[in-house]
């Protein structure tokens, strides 16, 4: 398997695939990328904006985007990428807070407002339709991810939005 994180800060998360043939992670920070280079050197690891397009030549099984997207200015530039990046059949798995419905908003401004960063506040079904515009197929999505699926997909309680997509054949 080769897999790939995006936006991987310091590597942690990356160390429960270490048995993947090939562990690539980028990141925008210089310093995050020198401190997981330092931890794991056997591993590839690029300082990038996935905004910009991939930062590898290869083309990857899993591709992880753990709290990145919110963080975008061109939101569909980086998925666009992300999707680019992952073999037919690859699957990427992505994490961010969103805003569904007035419950949401509540609970993303006591959670998540704070952080200047996040810039792109979007609905879970905004993120979907991203994916699914660059040959994606959802096998997966949900507000509350230890929550069945279905449940909070009709009523998202919580802004937390984790979704699996898989990469359909050219």
């Amino acid at each position: 398997m080769l897999f790939r994180s995006i936006g991987c800060g310091y590597g942690w998360l990356l160390d429960y695939f270490d048995e993947a043939k090939l562990i690539c992670g980028s990141d925008i920070s210089d310093h995050a990328i020198e401190i997981a280079q330092k931890r794991k050197p056997e591993r590839k690891y690029k300082v990038a904006d996935i905004q910009e397009g991939v930062a590898f030549d290869y083309k990857f099984d899993l591709v992880l985007a753990i709290n990145v997207i919110e963080h975008l200015t061109k939101p569909e530039a980086g998925i666009k990428a992300i999707c680019e990046a992952l073999n037919p059949g690859g699957i990427a798995l992505v994490h961010l807070p969103t805003i569904n419905n007035k419950f949401n908003k509540w609970e993303y401004k006591h959670l998540y407002e704070s952080d200047p960063t996040h810039i792109y506040r979007p609905k879970g079904k905004q993120i979907r339709k991203m994916f699914e515009a660059n040959n994606m197929k959802t096998l997966r999505d949900s507000f509350l991810p230890h929550f069945p699926a279905i449940l909070t997909r009709l009523l998202p309680l919580h802004p937390a939005y984790l979704a699996v997509y898989k990469k359909l054949a050219s």
